[in-house]
């Protein structure tokens, strides 16, 4: 070997151990100054390749904690940070895969999680009533753009139920997310097993503007309590199922 090969090997080596022994707290803060990240990391320990926090704070999103990584190195050649993650959100893990450019959007994939039905009332701050069942939450792909996400994934809402003056049981309910046209977002919505039937779907536009169809099919076992409360929401059809159509933007909601 050429004396330069021997300068320029040592010159890598010396680099690598650089990267690798340097502390993690000590590159997010140099990449928080020169780059906008859409999240704010706190209590960092361990290196930039296997390293963990205390907390990630996203605008809009439920907090994350208890933060574990492991970055791939090869995606630092295309100038993104991809790892794997495993996280808390409100006692709950959550994992996945994330990748980070250096212009601050991100994508990230094969996300999942169990949410416990109080957690989920805490997260969407429900005003009225009481959630019963789990929550599965399995998302195959994210990516984030100027207004919303593009989002591809699914949500299983399994033993449902709602109480309020009466408990609702609602058996499964299965949302399925699809990325439409124009950056918006399109979700399906159903249902197996319960004391009504649901279908609908809801669009959302690149604007965060909404829209919501939802038909409720009331079974011949339903009690007419249940047949009052859908009435005070829904419109009642012909055929005896009530439908709800609601428009609104996100931004109403605190999204």
């Amino acid at each position: 070997m050429k004396p330069k090969h021997y300068i320029l090997t040592a010159i890598i080596s010396y680099l690598l151990f650089t990267i690798v022994t340097t502390p993690a707290a000590s590159i997010f803060s140099l990449i928080q100054k020169d780059t906008k990240l859409p999240f704010t990391i706190q209590g960092i320990d361990g290196s930039i390749w296997n390293g963990s926090a205390e907390r990630v704070i996203i605008p809009s999103a439920p907090q994350l904690e208890n933060i574990y990584w492991s970055i791939n190195p090869f995606a630092l050649l295309i100038a993104n940070v991809s790892a794997s993650i495993e996280a808390e959100i409100m006692n709950n893990i959550l994992t996945g895969d994330i990748s980070v450019s250096n212009d601050g959007s991100y994508r990230a994939s094969d996300i999942s999680t169990q949410l416990s039905s109080s957690t989920v009332q805490k997260l969407i701050n429900l005003p009225l009533g009481e959630l019963s069942g789990e929550f599965y939450i399995n998302i195959e792909s994210i990516q984030s753009t100027k207004n919303i996400p593009v989002i591809d994934g699914t949500i299983a809402w399994e033993k449902a139920a709602y109480t309020l003056a009466d408990t609702v049981n609602l058996g499964t309910i299965n949302l399925i997310i699809k990325p439409a046209d124009s950056n918006a977002l399109k979700a399906k919505i159903n249902n197996k097993g319960g004391d009504i039937a649901i279908s609908g779907e809801i669009h959302i536009a690149d604007n965060k503007t909404y829209k919501l169809d939802l038909a409720f099919a009331p079974l011949e076992t339903t009690n007419n309590n249940i047949k009052q409360s859908l009435a005070m929401f829904a419109r009642k059809q012909t055929d005896g199922s009530y439908l709800l159509r609601k428009t609104g933007n996100l931004r109403s909601l605190g999204f």
